[in-house]
């Protein structure tokens, strides 16, 4: 990534003693000073590890340093769709909604993501707790009987109604 400042902003990560961000996404330890190395999860978010137990989203982290509180139920938003440049210019809080918005603006992302929402609100429609079921809507809709479990059980997607 180019630099556009010769020198960074850092300021420790509220909640986790110890840790440093910057103001372009970087994370350091304060005791050492070395600059911790990311890793991409599926979603394309970065993540790093602080500690043994720990783990914190970097655009998270620097929301946490550098931006205004969090309001209830917002998200971090990237502002032009990468998930992998995390400097304060280009993270905002937002709803659910405005992220969507984000994608279908930036990429073909949301597409799939739509495809999935139509899919979600059906089986939570046809949902009646049956026996079985949660197999036969994984093979129907190709996806994982685990994933067909967190939805109808409400601990993914609960923005939809069933």
């Amino acid at each position: 990534m180019k630099r556009l400042f010769a020198i960074d902003l850092w300021r420790e990560i509220p909640g986790h003693a110890g840790y440093e961000v910057s103001f372009t996404g970087e994370i350091r330890s304060r005791s050492t000073g070395r600059r911790l190395k990311p890793w991409i999860h599926r979603s394309g978010h970065l993540y790093v590890g602080l500690g043994r137990r720990a783990r914190i989203q970097v655009h998270h982290a620097v929301m946490l340093a550098f931006g205004p509180t969090r309001p209830e139920g917002s998200e971090c938003r990237h502002l032009d769709g990468n998930a992998s440049r995390n400097c304060r210019s280009n993270l905002q809080w937002g709803s659910r909604q405005e992220n969507v918005d984000d994608l279908k603006r930036t990429s073909g992302r949301y597409a799939k993501a739509q495809l999935f929402d139509d899919a979600a609100s059906e089986i939570l429609r046809r949902s009646t707790g049956r026996r079985g079921e949660q197999t036969e809507f994984a093979r129907e809709f190709g996806l994982s009987i685990s994933l067909i479990n967190r939805l109808v059980n409400r601990r993914t997607y609960a923005h939809l109604r069933g």
